[in-house]
């Protein structure tokens, strides 16, 4: 099987990511192993202008494959929708395995402790803080749930997750 995953696990401006893989189940030490990964519009790989794994007219980046854990580093430039990255393991022209992840846009906000407001997804979600409520200054992150927090179903009819941590 093949697992793809992220870190951080969402977006919340033009960053750098770390696209993260595990294979169980097939041999790593395999010769031709190749990942090939779809990068969605808005995500291209760090090292863009040096490497040859990247088609531009595609969104296709494929690297060599020679251990069971692996990561590489995207850019994700003015990203505004939640994304969707394929990946297949290849050997030669077989496919071995796939998987996919949703890659979600988090707005973010800077919370004082004197309190302060949150209101995201077009203001359908809102969070107050009132003076008192926070010892610190956070910041908080809004947005659709990352895949390993995906809710079976949501009371309000909107899915969403809220993320905080202090303010360095």
């Amino acid at each position: 099987t093949l697992t793809l995953s992220s870190n951080p696990e969402f977006v919340t401006q033009s960053r750098l990511i770390n696209l993260e893989w595990t294979i169980t189940g097939i041999a790593p030490g395999q010769t031709g192993l190749s990942l090939a990964i779809s990068l969605p519009v808005g995500y291209e790989p760090q090292e863009k202008k040096q490497d040859e794994g990247y088609d531009d007219a595609t969104g296709i980046y494929t690297l060599p494959v020679s251990a069971a854990n692996g990561m590489t580093q995207i850019r994700a430039e003015k990203v505004l929708e939640d994304a969707l990255f394929f990946a297949s393991l290849f050997s030669g022209a077989e496919t071995l395995a796939q998987d996919e992840m949703i890659l979600p846009v988090h707005e973010q906000f800077n919370i004082s402790a004197a309190g302060g407001e949150a209101a995201a997804l077009e203001g359908k979600v809102k969070v107050i803080f009132p003076a008192g409520a926070l010892g610190e200054d956070i910041i908080l992150n809004a947005g659709f749930p990352t895949d390993k927090e995906l809710p079976p179903s949501a009371l309000s009819g909107i899915m969403f997750e809220l993320k905080a941590q202090t303010k360095n």
